[in-house]
């Protein structure tokens, strides 16, 4: 055993057992030499050590930028995609709107030409009996002078038929006021069923608006959790921020097919509430051009009833029998329009009281439609005047001042959110550290891009709140428990 020259213990090899000194046994020329092999060995095993960690510290960095260049790439893509979904969405209520509004026009003015063409019906058949009655009496007066001339020169052949004339003339009478009133009867039913359709039409009109009321209100409140979903996930991930990769990559998948799911249910919702909207506003349609054909087939009715009272009138008046046959006649032909006035006074007064509740439902509708749209604008104007400061834009040289209490975690939080702030970086730091002291912190930020600084820092979860005083901006810091 020899002593080593470096430590003095007793040891033996070539090396010592306790420091790893060389041992020299030979003289002192063979020595030197070891000595200078044994430390020309030893710098080239360091010189192989820092070679293969640089090697091995430029890989890793590599693999490091390639990776955090493929998750920027990847955020890129899924907000793309987001961006586009949301603006389909927004385009599809749009168009579920427009044509729910063309569709209650065009319901208004079917109706409002339904209403036209009665009223010119009315007007028609007022005209045309005023006029018959003004025809009949100039004819009776020209048929009675001809009929008492015609009396002096054939009275005494008119004398044997008169009692056979009479009672076929009469009987005639009868069957056509019998045929008068049953049309009269029937006319008023058609009436009456008119008006419960008209009414059905009205309440199908009133169902498809509030239908299309419900549709966009249901878009709305999609679109407004769509946005308040997005705002939970990226408070969720600024949260997470010093979280590994791996849980970072699979609760932001989880949070994009949840929000994908969310915002696919709410435009299936809108494009079915459309749908209905649609069909309901067809169907009204439709309906109002069969009361349209309906009335025609009336008016076809009546002008076939009023010709087959001119023929009969015609013919009773070829013998004198006829004149008391045509008495008859006029009667029942007053008794038929003075029901038929009636039954239409009953009409127009109940489709007077509908007209009224639906003006009042309608008033009704447009006061709740009215306060809802001032509520609306009075929200946003507030979310306007809240966000005018959150707007300004930041570039350059900027100074936060945190005010106390606050202490070192607290402070060290809020610096690595500012951190992971793209174009964002941090120049100075100023202020006593020290718990419990009055003096603010002062923190220098280098923006190299124009940005909302306000906007992000007050998204940013350890932030209570951000004013703006001069050309500093004052950061409150939470109170915080850092685990």
């Amino acid at each position: 055993m020899v002593r080593c020259r470096n430590c003095g213990q007793k040891t033996e090899g070539d090396y010592c057992q306790w420091c790893g000194y060389p041992i020299v046994r030979h003289g002192p020329r063979r020595r030197r030499k070891s000595e200078k092999e044994a430390i020309k060995e030893t710098e080239a095993k360091a010189r192989r050590e820092a070679e293969e960690a640089k090697r091995e510290a430029e890989a890793k960095a590599r693999r490091e930028a390639e990776e955090a260049k493929k998750e920027a790439e990847e955020a890129r893509e899924r907000a793309r995609i987001e961006a586009e979904e949301a603006k389909r969405a927004k385009e599809a209520e749009a168009k579920a709107v427009r044509e729910a509004e063309e569709a209650k026009k065009e319901a208004e003015e079917a109706r409002e030409r339904a209403r036209i063409e009665a009223e010119e019906a009315k007007r028609a058949k007022e005209a045309e009996a005023k006029a018959a009655r003004e025809a009949e009496e100039a004819k009776r007066e020209a048929e009675e002078a001809k009929k008492e001339a015609e009396e002096a020169r054939e009275r005494a052949r008119i004398e044997a038929e008169e009692a056979k004339i009479a009672k076929e003339a009469e009987a005639k009478a009868i069957k056509e006021a019998e045929e008068a009133k049953r049309e009269a009867e029937e006319a008023k039913e058609r009436a009456r069923k008119e008006a419960e359709e008209a009414k059905i039409a009205k309440e199908a009109e009133a169902r498809a608006i509030k239908e299309a009321e419900e549709a966009k209100r249901e878009a709305e409140e999609a679109k407004e959790r769509a946005r308040k979903e997005a705002e939970e996930a990226k408070i969720a991930k600024e949260a997470e921020a010093r979280a590994t990769k791996e849980a970072e990559e699979a609760k932001r998948e989880a949070e994009e097919a949840r929000r994908a799911k969310k915002a696919k249910e709410g435009t299936r919702r809108a494009r079915e509430g459309w749908e209905r909207v649609k069909r309901e506003a067809e169907e009204a349609k439709k309906e109002a051009e069969e009361a349209e054909e309906r009335a025609r087939k009336a008016r076809e009715d009546w002008e076939r009833v009023r010709r087959e009272a001119e023929e009969a009138k015609r013919e009773a008046e070829e013998t004198k029998e006829a004149k008391e046959a045509q008495e008859r006649a006029r009667k029942a032909r007053e008794e038929w329009e003075r029901t038929r006035r009636e039954g239409e006074v009953e009409e127009v007064r109940k489709d007077e009281e509908a007209k009224e509740k639906a003006k009042k439902a309608r008033e009704e509708w447009e006061r709740e439609r009215k306060g809802a749209l001032e509520a609306r604008d009075a929200k946003k104007s507030k979310e306007r005047a809240a966000n005018d400061i959150d707007s300004d834009i930041y570039e350059g040289n900027v100074q936060l001042v945190v005010p106390p209490p606050l202490d070192f975690r607290q402070l060290r939080q809020f610096e690595e959110y500012l951190e992971h702030v793209e174009n964002l970086s941090i120049t100075w730091v100023s202020g006593a550290m020290e718990e419990d002291t009055e003096i603010p912190v002062i923190i220098g930020l280098l923006l190299w891009q124009p940005m909302t600084l306000l906007r992000i820092l007050k998204e940013m979860p350890t932030v209570e709140k951000v004013d703006k005083e001069g050309d500093k901006i004052v950061v409150t810091l939470k109170t915080l428990t850092v685990t």
